[in-house]
């Protein structure tokens, strides 16, 4: 009986308990918030990747270049956007700072010189698995390619 009551006084009996009891939620958050972030960063590489297949169906060709139907199919091809959750869009005869510019003897600001560009926006909306207090739900994401071709 002395002796356990000796033990009983020392009381580390079910410290690692508590201790689990109070770590295992900072972990699952931590562990959470790692994986959507990597989930973000997965959907921003496939945002440009689809961007990037967008201009290359345009470089095809003189006609490919306005035909925005099929870059626009590319696109989502590449993104596997069966739903339809990707917002695309292309323009022609930019600079590459965004300025429509449809003439060969005009002139783009800065070094760049004036062309025919090709530029593909996709952009979608990435709600995470969790609401965190310091980041806002759902987030925009985007990707973008700009490529001369001519």
């Amino acid at each position: 009986m002395i002796r356990r009551a000796a033990r009983m006084r020392l009381g580390d009996s079910g410290v690692a308990a508590v201790e689990m009891a109070l770590a295992t939620p900072i972990l699952l958050l931590m562990v959470t918030g790692s994986f959507d972030f990597g989930r973000i960063l997965y959907q921003e590489h496939r945002l440009e990747a689809a961007a990037r297949a967008g201009t290359q169906y345009a470089m095809q060709s003189t006609t490919a270049q306005t035909d925005t139907t099929n870059i626009i199919a590319a696109v989502r091809a590449d993104a596997n956007d069966s739903a339809n959750a990707l917002t695309v869009a292309s323009s022609v005869c930019t600079c590459p700072n965004g300025t429509t510019v449809c003439s060969t003897s005009a002139d783009c600001s800065g070094s760049t010189v004036a062309g025919t560009y090709v530029k593909v926006s996709v952009s979608m909306s990435y709600s995470t698995l969790v609401r965190y207090p310091f980041v806002t739900s759902p987030i925009s994401l985007s990707g973008r390619s700009l490529i001369r071709v001519q």
